[in-house]
């Protein structure tokens, strides 16, 4: 994970004016928030009890702020120029390695920078893809990106094999993205379902896409997936019960999470449909999101010798496979 980096100093407050006509000034904190950089400190001219500029600079922007927040007690430190010479603002800048500088309002060459520039969370979008799989309707993908320009959901652009594939919201609640990124708040994941478009080996590319400054739509990671629209399984026995023969094994289509029917054949003739609706328990592990009841315990009537199984498509494809056949 990427972090918000914030910057503190904890120096007391320099005492008395000093010789140099140049300004004098401490950075106390510069932080990404959502829409810039919170800076805040203080800054004043030995020349002058006016409020002091401060520019403040990250990714070639500039943004300009006025040092002239009270700051009880600061006169007692510098007599005569009063306690209105805090800063403490959001600068609307990209983030990256942040300058500040105060401005110098009399004689003197220069304006003197504000302690030293601090690196913080930058305008590229930053997330991950987390996980692509296989599931009723569809594939699945997971992950989280943001953007430190917005608190908002980002959109993310998902691309099968080089080709567009859809847009989805990284909104979802994700309690570890929170914790990284307080500022931001914890609905940056996502979890979407995208329907099938190309079947064999696929690689699915997701990228986040950028707000505000920036304009780069970075990547999030590529994961590869076989994909089928044909339904699977096996036929583990098949055996002699009374004037009958008992099939087991299992199957489904990838297309649905539904049981799905099979026909069976015995010596080449067609005997009946069964439901593949058995629990199965043991192909949860293995086939998440589609449940158990994918099993096949089935007894036809009559004899015969050589029983073979065929998986009836349930979505796309129209393609009936033999899930097996065995010989009694």
């Amino acid at each position: 994970f990427f972090f918000s980096s914030r910057r503190r100093h904890t120096n007391k407050l320099v005492t008395g004016v000093q010789t140099c006509a140049l300004p004098i000034s401490r950075l106390d904190l510069v932080e990404r928030v959502p829409g810039g950089v919170h800076v805040k400190g203080w800054a004043i001219d030995p020349d002058s009890a006016d409020p002091e500029p401060v520019h403040v600079y990250a990714g070639g922007v500039g943004v300009a702020i006025l040092a002239d927040r009270p700051f009880p007690g600061f006169s007692s430190y510098f007599p005569g120029y009063g306690d209105n010479h805090a800063f403490d603002a959001v600068v609307a800048v990209p983030g990256g390695s942040v300058c500040a500088y105060a401005i110098n309002l009399g004689p003197g060459s220069g304006n003197r920078q504000i302690g030293s520039c601090t690196t913080v969370l930058g305008p590229t979008p930053v997330g991950s893809f987390d996980a692509l799989q296989r599931v009723p309707g569809g594939v699945r993908l997971t992950g989280w990106a943001l953007d430190a320009d917005t608190a908002d959901a980002l959109a993310v652009h998902v691309y099968a094999n080089g080709q567009f594939v859809g847009a989805i919201g990284a909104g979802t609640a994700r309690s570890d993205i929170g914790a990284f990124f307080p500022a931001w708040g914890p609905n940056h994941g996502f979890d979407a379902t995208l329907p099938v478009t190309a079947t064999g080996s696929v690689q699915y590319c997701a990228y986040a896409i950028n707000v505000g400054f920036g304009g780069v739509n970075p990547s999030l990671g590529c994961r590869t997936i076989t994909v089928s629209t044909q339904p699977f399984g096996v036929v583990d026995a098949v055996a002699r019960v009374g004037n009958g023969i008992r099939i087991t094994g299992w199957a489904l289509d990838p297309d649905s999470g539904d049981p799905i029917w099979l026909h069976v054949y015995v010596d080449g003739v067609f005997r009946g449909a069964v439901l593949a609706n058995a629990a199965r328990p043991d192909l949860v592990a293995f086939y998440p999101g589609y449940g158990e009841a994918h099993g096949l315990d089935a007894t036809i009537d009559g004899g015969g010798s050589r029983v073979c199984v065929f998986a009836i498509n349930a979505g796309a494809g129209g393609v009936n496979p033999q899930l097996g056949c065995r010989t009694l």
